[in-house]
């Protein structure tokens, strides 16, 4: 049966009924029966169904006058199972269990046909990650609507906490709350990147601090992980970080360093994909640049609709 609420289709498995001795038996009778031996007691299975405990006991009467035999021994504890009961648990539990997950995914296939999925990401997160994964998405469900905002690391990281995000797709490094959750979803390598003309003026400067010496840095604004990332890095190499311009996101990053404004770091894999081909042209450095990471930010208490499951199954698994 298919009901009706506040415009939300849910799917109920009922009104299913099994022959036994040619009587008609109802699957409720079955499920109440599964509840009641699960959790040991009438009072225990009658709050696990939102029932009443008088109509629980009404119900596994008339199953066990139905079946001819008696299901439970009544005691001051609760109830145990007969032999006949044990024997009937043993198939009735995993026919409860098979239609209970039946249910549960019509009624996600259900969720899936509208809603709206909220996400905020970082720069690299959106270009790297959720673009592709978005569009692979909407070929299976087109009706899905998304609100996606593009902010550092560390806001964004807020909004999942605050509930206003569903979840995140960042890059490190990172500070997680408590009451969030990381996954690792992909490794993200950088690369040291100028025009043609400066890589050629470069080949002789292969030190990070040479380069520094002779052409200008073109950088992310200061609140972004990536900023603090090569904050961090310069720092660590002895070498002053001193940009000359700063921008708000990579592909601004990418449009002054292919301007001939100064050098660069991008992820590799933005860089070759860049509207400038041919352009961006990796200048070799001694320094090693350690791998970065892409995560995924989710709540650990908040509840999330079945569109945003699905998104975030989908990015677990590509």
């Amino acid at each position: 049966m298919i009901s009706q609420s506040r415009n939300k289709c849910i799917f109920h498995i009922s009104y299913i009924s099994i022959y036994y001795n040619n009587c008609m038996i109802s699957y409720d009778y079955y499920r109440i029966f599964y509840y009641v031996a699960s959790s040991g007691s009438f009072t225990n299975a009658a709050k696990l169904l939102n029932n009443s405990q008088p109509n629980i006991t009404r119900c596994i009467s008339n199953l066990e006058a139905q079946l001819g035999c008696r299901l439970f021994i009544r005691t001051r504890g609760g109830v145990t199972l007969t032999s006949a009961g044990k024997e009937l648990y043993r198939h009735v539990s995993a026919a409860v269990v098979q239609l209970d997950a039946g249910e549960a995914a019509v009624n996600s296939e259900i969720g899936l046909k509208s809603g709206m999925v909220t996400i905020t990401a970082t720069d690299a997160g959106m270009r790297l990650i959720l673009l592709p994964a978005i569009t692979e998405f909407r070929k299976k469900y087109p009706k899905i609507r998304f609100r996606i905002t593009s902010m550092n690391t560390p806001p964004a990281i807020d909004q999942v906490e605050m509930g206003m995000a569903d979840f995140a797709v960042v890059t490190d490094p990172l500070s997680l709350p408590k009451t969030c959750r990381s996954t690792v979803l992909s490794d993200m390598k950088e690369r040291l990147y100028g025009t043609e003309e400066i890589r050629k003026a470069a080949e002789k400067e292969t030190s990070l601090l040479q380069l520094m010496n002779h052409f200008p840095l073109v950088t992310m604004n200061t609140g972004s992980s990536t900023r603090e990332y090569y904050e961090l890095f310069f720092l660590k190499h002895h070498i002053p970080f001193r940009p000359a311009m700063e921008a708000s996101s990579l592909e601004q990053v990418g449009a002054a360093i292919a301007a001939g404004l100064g050098i660069g770091f991008l992820p590799e894999k933005l860089a070759e994909e860049a509207r400038y081909p041919g352009t961006l042209q990796e200048i070799p450095i001694r320094e090693t640049l350690p791998i970065r990471k892409l995560h995924l930010i989710e709540s650990g208490s908040r509840i999330l609709p079945p569109a945003a499951h699905a998104v975030i199954s989908l990015l677990k698994n590509r």
